[in-house]
């Protein structure tokens, strides 16, 4: 869409899709997480992306996956940590 607006000659629709960018960007890294900076970005993330639909799926698994181990290993830790102070 940057690229659209340039070549259209709409330099300020291009800078505006560049910074709210990078404002969501900089909210996805302050805040650990995509949730809050999804709703900053100007063109909508199912509208463009380069990454394909199947390598969406694949990486969605993995931190689904990711998620899952750190869920368990925190509740690891938990039960050691109440046995040492029993």
């Amino acid at each position: 869409m940057t690229l659209d607006a340039l070549l259209g000659g709409n330099i300020g629709r291009a800078a505006d899709i560049l910074t709210q960018r990078f404002r969501a960007l900089e909210a996805a890294v302050a805040h650990g997480g995509w949730s809050l900076a999804t709703h900053m970005e100007l063109v909508p993330s199912d509208e463009i992306s380069l990454t394909s639909p199947v390598e969406q799926e694949m990486l969605m698994k993995r931190e689904r996956e990711r998620e899952m181990l750190h869920h368990k290993l925190q509740e690891a830790r938990r039960k050691a940590a109440s046995r040492h102070v029993a």
